[in-house]
């Protein structure tokens, strides 16, 4: 199970990546992939937090959060 977003693990098929497929990622990415370093989430979740800076997703997390309930 993600611990991110909640869903669980599947594989991909055909050689293709799942979107829910579990990713290595680094929590610290200057650290490297070392022990306590590294942590298990989905693709997504990796791919989502990937370029962006911890403000950046706080940004567009408020904007949609704004836009879903201005639709309300």
């Amino acid at each position: 199970m993600c611990p991110v977003l909640g869903v669980p693990y599947e594989t991909g098929k055909d050689h293709i990546p799942h979107p829910h497929a579990p990713s290595l990622d680094r929590i610290d990415p200057a650290l490297g992939y070392v022990p306590g370093n590294v942590v298990v989430i989905s693709r997504m979740a990796n791919t989502i937090k990937h370029d962006a800076s911890f403000e950046q997703i706080g940004k567009v997390y408020r904007w949609l959060k704004r836009l879903t309930l201005g639709r309300r």
